[in-house]
C-alpha cells in the first residue's frame, strides 16, 4: 500500500496519504477532489542536498542518491 504526496488544486495545502486501489483522493483540509499527484521528493533529490560537501566540485549530479 504505497503513500503518495499531493497538492490541492483549490487550498495548496500539500499532503501525503495512503492509497488504496481505486480509492478516491480528497484534501484534508478543505475536502476538494481536485489533487495533483505530486514526485516523491525522495525520488528526485540527493538526502544532502542542501549541505553536499561534493556539490562544487561536481555540480551536484548525484540526482537522487548521496553523492558521496
Amino acid at each position: 500500500m504505497p503513500i503518495f504526496e499531493f497538492t490541492c488544486a483549490e487550498c495548496g495545502e500539500n499532503f501525503e496519504i495512503l492509497v488504496l486501489s481505486g480509492e478516491a483522493i480528497e484534501c484534508p483540509k478543505c475536502g476538494n477532489k481536485n489533487v495533483i499527484k505530486q514526485l516523491s521528493k525522495f525520488a528526485v533529490s540527493c538526502p544532502c542536498e542542501d549541505s553536499c560537501p561534493t556539490d562544487a566540485k561536481h555540480k551536484h549530479k548525484c540526482g537522487g542518491g548521496c553523492c558521496h
